[in-house]
């Protein structure tokens, strides 16, 4: 991949590296000319309290850049053992651990509470 001083500079080294900091590759790496390109510059990014090895979410970097809703702990499993434990991927509503369907976190609105004044 071959990046040039007119690509946008990445949010995470804030260097033109083209993705490459993350470990990216150009199958992962998300192309400038996507519309939703924006995302992973505008400042609003995600964090999660776990991450699964081999869940796509969990190991994409750009999820968590572009401000994307992410894989939760879940409620049921938490409680079994004390921390955050379980996932329930962010593109589902089931623990993949126990099969139960309540995260520990609230559910994404859609909205960020910082622009609700």
């Amino acid at each position: 991949m071959t990046t040039s001083a007119s690509a946008p500079v990445c949010f995470w080294c804030q260097q033109h590296c083209g993705g490459t900091c993350l470990g990216l590759t150009q199958s992962t790496q998300m192309d400038v000319s996507d519309p939703a390109y924006f995302l992973l510059s505008d400042g609003r990014t995600s964090s999660s309290t776990i991450k699964r090895q081999g869940c796509y979410i969990c190991e994409d970097p750009e999820f968590a850049q572009m401000g994307l809703p992410l894989c939760q702990p879940c409620a049921a499993c938490t409680q079994k053992a004390g921390s955050p434990a379980g996932h329930i991927p962010a593109d589902d509503s089931v623990c993949d651990d126990c099969g139960n369907g309540e995260s520990q976190e609230p559910p994404y609105t859609g909205t960020d509470p910082e622009d609700q004044g």
